[in-house]
């Protein structure tokens, strides 16, 4: 094929999706189709999905907030509360749960295209697609978490406080704010880190006052109306999780617990302290992993700044940065401005939570690496769609070829889990020794309660009263062996 050939074919390729961007529903219906494609009857399970699901049950059930038995929830109810109906037809609705989930990414699709397309309407509807297509927020998305929820309920509140900052009559302003402010008291349920939207929104009403769109004291009021609830949400669920932890024998850390002990703000803790500089390079890669198709596991040891991934996670970064100081140029914008904000959260906050602190960036990330790059090329739309289908056949061989088979080959350990639990003493929390963690969480749901994995060293200390361990495996001091359910058994305490 010679050059002039392939110039003519992307040049129609290229006239080709300037007429399909100019029908959205097309896309957006093949995005929420392939999205559904995933919908299906399992569970793919996961320690926080088992957390999550554990509260819906219980809400579901009448018997208020408790998490595997424990008052303590570790966790903001918000998702529990979005999830609790599934609860109330099934002990085990993954279906219902997978629509739920379903239904949020729809909600999330609907609210970046509509943001998207306020800034840069020429490359939005291939921008969303590229968002609706990572990995890794399909990795997230089969699973009952709480990202498509937070990421969902997070664009609709700033979109609505977008719309605060943007319509001329201050009646009309205030509605969209209090609209956002009832959005943003649901996004702090469901993650606490939601309340850092608010500065975002302040500050970008600060900006619109300076420019002379409505007064200082209605700007004041404005930001008002969205702190208050946000603010009170969140003190009101740290005050009540604390309150938990000291009164549960089944104790998790605390979220504010974790900015205490082991943030480098804080001096004089129990625990090591992260260095600033580590959780730089870990944003940093995960701000790559998160952009670049086939990077989603590409990262390189702890304190390793030397790293082959980083020559092309720093310079995207230099990208985005650029990108975001053009995006705030162009006006006031809620999520634009909530970005470094948000970012200084996880700087401080010295824990690696794989990619779902910065998932919900995805969107607004997206949008800085594109702006300083999109005018620069020939034929923008060519790029993006290749840019697209490239994140879509990661996104696809994932599912297909790992995730899917791995989860379907743990579905069918129920049966197992269920007879296990069957031996269980009253429904007790209990540790497991060399079992698959899919036999652990599912033993764990099928009980409703934890069921924390022990190595063998560390068996003879606990006061746990079961072990579920491989059949044959010998009897921990203390303990007399229970019926094998093959390939598994339980140790009862007896002394």
């Amino acid at each position: 094929m010679t050059h002039a050939v392939l110039s003519a074919r992307l040049a129609a390729l290229e006239l080709a999706l300037e007429r399909w961007c100019e029908h959205p529903r097309r896309l957006l219906a093949l995005l929420a189709a392939l999205l559904l494609a995933q919908v299906g009857p399992w569970w793919y399970a996961s320690p926080d999905s088992l957390t999550y699901l554990s509260v819906a049950r219980s809400l579901a059930g009448g018997h208020g907030l408790l998490r595997l038995g424990s008052e303590q929830l570790g966790y903001p109810p918000g998702y529990p509360l979005l999830a609790s109906p599934a609860f109330l037809i099934s002990g085990r609705p993954f279906l219902r749960l997978s629509l739920l989930q379903w239904a949020l990414a729809v909600g999330l699709l609907l609210g970046v295209y509509r943001w998207l397309r306020a800034r840069h309407c020429t490359a939005a509807l291939l921008l969303t697609g590229t968002v609706m297509v990572n990995a890794a927020l399909w990795l997230h998305y089969r699973r009952p978490l709480s990202e498509l929820a937070f990421m969902a309920v997070m664009v609709w509140a700033a979109n609505a406080w977008d719309m605060a900052l943007a319509v001329p009559a201050p009646r009309r302003a205030v509605g969209w704010t209090v609209l956002g402010s009832v959005l943003s008291v649901l996004l702090c349920l469901i993650r606490e880190v939601g309340g850092v939207l608010v500065t975002g929104f302040a500050l970008a009403t600060l900006v619109a006052a300076r420019r002379r769109r409505f007064s200082r004291t209605f700007a004041f009021a404005m930001i008002g109306i969205a702190a208050l609830p946000a603010a009170v949400t969140v003190v009101g669920f740290a005050h009540y999780d604390v309150r938990a932890a000291a009164r549960s024998a089944d104790q998790r850390g605390t979220h504010l617990d974790g900015f205490i002990n082991a943030s480098p703000l804080f001096a004089g803790t129990a625990s090591p302290l992260v260095p600033l500089s580590e959780m730089v390079r870990v944003r940093v890669s995960e701000v790559g992993r998160l952009l670049v198709p086939g990077m989603l596991k590409s990262y390189g040891p702890p304190g390793r700044w030397l790293d082959v991934n980083m020559l092309v996670y720093l310079p995207l970064c230099a990208l985005v940065l650029a990108g975001w100081w053009q995006l705030v140029r162009q006006g006031p914008d809620v999520l634009a401005l909530t970005l470094p904000f948000y970012l200084a959260i996880y700087l401080v906050w010295p824990f690696d939570g794989g990619l779902r602190y910065l998932l919900p960036l995805l969107p607004v990330l997206l949008l800085c690496g594109w702006l300083p790059l999109g005018p620069r090329l020939r034929r923008p739309r060519c790029a993006l769609a290749a840019f697209l289908v490239a994140h879509l056949g990661v996104a696809l061989g994932y599912w297909l070829a790992d995730d899917l088979p791995r989860i379907r080959q743990c579905h069918a350990q129920w049966d197992v889990a269920e007879r296990l639990a069957a031996q269980v003493p009253a429904r007790s929390a209990g540790l497991a020794d060399g079992v698959p963690e899919c036999i652990r969480l599912l033993l764990a749901y099928s009980v409703d309660r934890s069921v924390l994995e022990m190595p063998a060293a560390g068996l003879a200390q606990t006061n746990e009263p079961w072990i579920v361990a491989p059949a044959g495996a010998p009897s921990p001091a203390g303990f007399a062996a229970s019926a094998v359910t093959h390939p598994y058994q339980i140790f009862v305490r007896v002394d």
